[in-house]
C-alpha cells in the first residue's frame, strides 16, 4: 500500500467554507462564549484551528 501523497495546502485554502464550515465555527464559538464568558482579558487557545484561524479570529473581534 503507497503512502499517501504529502499536502501542499490546508482545508479551505483553495476555497472558502461552506456552510456547514460556517455552522460548525457557529456552534463551537456558542460553546466557548457559554463556558469561557466575554473573551475580553482572557487567553483562549484555539489549537487545530485549520487555515485563517476563523473561529480564533472571531473570539478576537468579540474582545475587541
Amino acid at each position: 500500500m503507497a503512502a499517501p501523497a504529502a499536502r501542499t495546502t490546508s482545508y479551505g485554502q483553495s476555497n472558502g467554507p461552506t456552510w456547514v464550515d460556517r455552522f460548525g465555527v457557529w456552534l463551537s464559538l456558542r460553546r466557548v462564549r457559554k463556558v469561557v464568558g466575554a473573551p475580553s482579558g482572557k487567553r483562549v487557545a484555539d489549537l487545530g484551528c485549520g487555515y485563517e484561524a476563523r473561529m480564533g479570529r472571531e473570539l478576537i473581534a468579540a474582545g475587541a
